[in-house]
């Protein structure tokens, strides 16, 4: 990988709003993407919180009803702050995507995820 390869979030911004913007502008340019397009990532690397969030996607929070948006602001209000995230569809839309979980106080949450997978 090259270091011109490497592009990251700008979480010190002060607006959250307009570093997720940026963020899914430098992927559009990167992916060379049309509007309504969404990134083929070739791996999407992911963990898992306790109570079964992945990416800054928390259960209830308004960024998880997203369908247009690369990335997204989204409050998180059991944290009191503001995350900048991927959204579920282009995360989904990835080659590959591969969850590392560790940790007992992930086991009721990982086994809800897997219940509710093959329902």
């Amino acid at each position: 990988m090259q270091p011109k390869q490497i592009h990251r979030i700008k979480g010190e911004y002060p607006d959250a709003a307009q570093a997720a913007v940026e963020y899914e502008a430098t992927i559009q340019r990167e992916f060379g993407l049309k509007d309504g397009e969404f990134p083929r990532f070739d791996l999407v690397l992911l963990g898992m919180g306790s109570e079964g969030h992945t990416l800054s996607l928390f259960p209830g929070t308004k960024a998880l009803r997203e369908t247009q948006r690369i990335v997204a602001r989204n409050w998180v209000g059991k944290l009191y702050t503001e995350r900048i995230t991927l959204t579920a569809p282009a995360a989904n839309n990835a080659e590959n995507i591969i969850f590392i979980i560790a940790g007992a106080d992930k086991a009721c949450a990982l086994k809800r995820c897997l219940r509710s997978a093959r329902a």
